[in-house]
């Protein structure tokens, strides 16, 4: 039988509202697991968070410390903590889970009930269900995912990300594509690449991960609307706007940042006015 909870993970106290958003945009559906790992946060965040989800779980810190060069090339060097949401894919984690629905402290669900609609997308037969990428149509973006946690994945994961390929942009995202090859219609296993300070030998063994653990699934792209998206195609949103589930603010910029004038104009702490129409660039 299926054990559901909506997921997410904070690093961080400037993340704490909103995730704390989020969790009251999921209340009346399954139950909402923040992902803490220890000593990051103060301890009034953390009385934020034990309020608005049902379980706080503590995770350790997973910082990727391979990829500097490609989350410099992306330009977000903070997301070299984002490995740490990975944990949603290990089965002795997330006990009593056995399916994860995970969300971006960054999103929230217009309709609660609607939102529980993303368990649907992952079909018999499939561990991990995503969007596309607006960046990237190929690939799809981590900000909102649903698996099916299992150790030998969570293993296999680990390793890859240790000692195998690693990740494109220097974050989980870039890791989780490479891992999920299949998703994007590419042969399932990519080059098992050599670290290039030559310690392929000193590697340990590679774990073993059955392919019918790594069977994907595409999600609509309603269950993870970026709002550079939502103004660069209207017409889309105005075709599809009632199907919208989830709604991410990915990039630099967080609703929490900015203070809104009556005419639907923003002024954030960073000193730009923004459209009410919002700047896609």
């Amino acid at each position: 039988m299926e054990s559901r909870c909506f997921a997410t993970l904070v690093t961080n106290d400037a993340y704490v509202d909103g995730a704390a958003t989020l969790a009251h945009s999921l209340r009346g559906s399954v139950p909402a697991v923040v992902l803490v790992p220890p000593n990051t946060l103060s301890q009034a965040s953390l009385a934020v968070l034990y309020r608005a989800f049902d379980r706080v779980l503590y995770v350790p810190l997973w910082s990727n410390t391979r990829n500097a060069a490609q989350l410099a090339l992306l330009g977000r060097p903070e997301l070299h903590i984002t490995y740490s949401k990975l944990f949603v894919f290990s089965a002795e984690a997330m006990h009593p889970f056995n399916v994860v629905a995970f969300i971006d402290a960054d999103a929230f669900a217009l309709d609660p009930i609607h939102a529980t609609g993303i368990f649907r997308h992952l079909h018999d037969g499939t561990s991990f269900a995503a969007a596309a990428d607006v960046g990237w149509p190929d690939i799809f973006n981590s900000g909102v995912f649903v698996c099916r946690p299992s150790n030998a994945l969570f293993d296999a994961l680990k390793w890859e990300a240790d000692y195998g390929s690693g990740s494109f942009d220097g974050g989980d995202q870039g890791l989780l594509n490479r891992f999920f090859r299949s998703w994007a219609g590419f042969h399932q296993d990519g080059p098992d690449e050599i670290p290039s300070d030559g310690s392929a030998d000193s590697r340990p063994p590679k774990p073993h991960c059955p392919q019918e653990l790594k069977r994907t699934a595409r999600l609509p792209f309603t269950f993870n609307v970026t709002p550079s998206a939502i103004y660069s195609y209207l017409p889309a949103v105005k075709e599809f706007q009632s199907n919208m589930s989830i709604i991410h603010f990915a990039g630099h910029d967080k609703p929490w940042t900015q203070a809104r004038f009556t005419d639907g104009t923003v002024w954030n702490r960073y000193g730009r006015v923004t459209d009410r129409n919002h700047d896609s660039h």
